[in-house]
């Protein structure tokens, strides 16, 4: 394949996708790319720096890209648009390229099909950004405060941008600011994608349920009923994923997993979300789906294991730096006391919020006078929301962060197992899932795994070490 053949098709991909032709740097730029020139090589020849011209080609790569549907770099480029001419006929192969399998139809009411035309779509119940971007957040709970976290957002997007990840796994205790984060990075690389879905599983919705309420978003224009059966909902999923950019975001996914059971097990009428978490893992398409959860799904582990296009994100405390400037702002007192107070709390904005709100109210901002209570206050929206994740215990977790809140500085897989011996309810049918169980305790963000020259220990998290009253399901619900 010749070079001006390769510019003259990817001048066409360009201009359908952008509405603009290659300019004369763009073009440089693939004709160095395609030749095995550098990028300060370029820059030398044409006059200018060599970091405008890394930008310009990032953009370049990006586009193509997209049109594409698959990773396109100054490496490649050759050889993934030879394979494409290779497959496609002269005289219509820039159509043919970018719609490519959005030229399949999809089946409504099982006998009807539908080719999905974002030109075509009809006014939406949500929103449209200037660039196009179809914007469904109907489900986006009303988030009080925006995210302060840089070097999370970073990630996120050279996961998403750069990295074509499919799945990525966002873990974290209630108020520890998932939603919050996921909204702010919508915010930044919306201008990327054709569709932005949140979709919220706090009802524990059937898959079938939650496939036909985004493909609804997708096919506006026709009013047919979409089909029945489950396999013909996933696979026309799917064809949008790999014919269109879209970011997908299900929260609350741990709605759909199984309470008093080892972490990640799916209920029993759930499980049909495996298959679709792993096609979506597995198969080439342009899009990526957030998942937000108290704790992931055994099978997004396994996946995350041996699968680079699937990632699992345990979101931290926020930084004690940035805490500390928002209290600045609220006027509490005694900042050399604050640090341990972040601590104790984990740096969960959520809870740290509450417990300023209260320090503010009942101690006239004075975190010194708080601080003599022993053990800490926790409000009574804390108590609920930690004892929502309590109810999620099996019993011989329970049995586990019983032992572990009598030893503040932790115990080694080996101590644990000596100490439930010693219990006198001991039952020896719980020894073989000792290990799952302190893993899946780990999974869910309950305790802590530190490595000492002594051995591996484990703790629970010091505000759970201060909830005696947590330690049992029989406790009536708080109000």
């Amino acid at each position: 394949m010749e070079i001006d053949e390769i510019l003259k098709l990817t001048d066409d991909l360009i201009f359908e996708r952008t509405g603009k032709h290659l300019d004369d740097l763009q073009e440089a730029i693939l004709r160095g790319g395609i030749q095995g020139q550098l990028y300060k090589e370029i820059a030398r020849e044409h006059g200018f720096s060599e970091s405008h011209v890394k930008n310009v080609g990032y953009a370049l790569w990006k586009t193509l890209s997209k049109a594409l549907g698959e990773e396109v770099s100054k490496k490649n480029v050759r050889s993934v648009l030879k394979n494409i001419k290779n497959d496609v006929s002269s005289s219509n192969y820039p159509s043919t390229i970018v719609s490519g399998v959005c030229q399949s139809n999809f089946t409504i009411n099982n006998n009807l099909s539908v080719s999905p035309d974002k030109k075509d779509q009809s006014s939406l119940s949500s929103s449209s950004t200037s660039d196009e971007t179809i914007l469904d957040l109907t489900e986006v709970p009303t988030i009080a405060s925006i995210s302060h976290r840089p070097t999370e957002l970073e990630t996120l997007q050279k996961w998403i941008l750069q990295d074509r990840t499919r799945i990525i796994t966002m873990l974290g205790l209630s108020g520890i600011g998932k939603t919050a984060l996921t909204l702010t990075l919508i915010e930044q690389i919306k201008p990327q994608f054709d569709y932005i879905i949140y979709r919220s599983l706090d009802t524990a919705p059937t898959l079938e349920k939650l496939l036909k309420s985004i493909l609804q978003i997708f096919l506006q224009n026709t009013e047919n009923q979409l089909p029945d059966n489950l396999d013909e909902l996933r696979q026309n999923f799917l064809n949008f994923l790999r014919c269109h950019r879209c970011l997908i975001i299900f929260d609350d996914v741990q709605n759909i997993l199984s309470s008093r059971e080892l972490a990640g097990n799916y209920q029993p009428d759930q499980t049909n979300y495996s298959k679709l978490f792993k096609q979506i893992a597995e198969l080439c398409h342009q899009s990526c789906l957030i998942l937000i959860s108290w704790e992931p799904p055994i099978d997004i582990i396994s996946l995350s294991q041996k699968n680079p296009f699937v990632k699992i994100y345990p979101l931290p405390g926020l930084e004690p730096t940035i805490i500390t400037e928002i209290w600045q702002k609220i006027g509490l007192q005694d900042q050399e006391r604050w640090l341990d107070i972040i601590n104790f709390y984990q740096g969960n904005p959520l809870w740290l919020n509450l417990i300023a709100y209260t320090i503010e109210d009942l101690f006239n901002g004075s975190v010194a006078e708080f601080s003599q209570l022993s053990p800490l206050f926790l409000t009574t929206e804390l108590q609920a929301i930690l004892q929502q994740h309590w109810q999620r215990l099996s019993d011989i977790e329970l049995k586990i962060t019983e032992v572990l809140s009598k030893y503040p500085q932790g115990l080694t897989m080996k101590q644990i197992h000596k100490e439930i011996q010693l219990d006198r309810e001991f039952t020896p049918q719980i020894l073989p899932n000792l290990v799952n169980a302190v893993q899946s305790l780990t999974r869910r963000g309950l305790i802590e795994k530190k490595g000492q020259t002594k051995g591996t220990f484990f703790t629970l998290l010091p505000i759970l070490q201060a909830i005696d009253q947590l330690k049992t399901r029989s406790l009536q619900p708080i109000p």
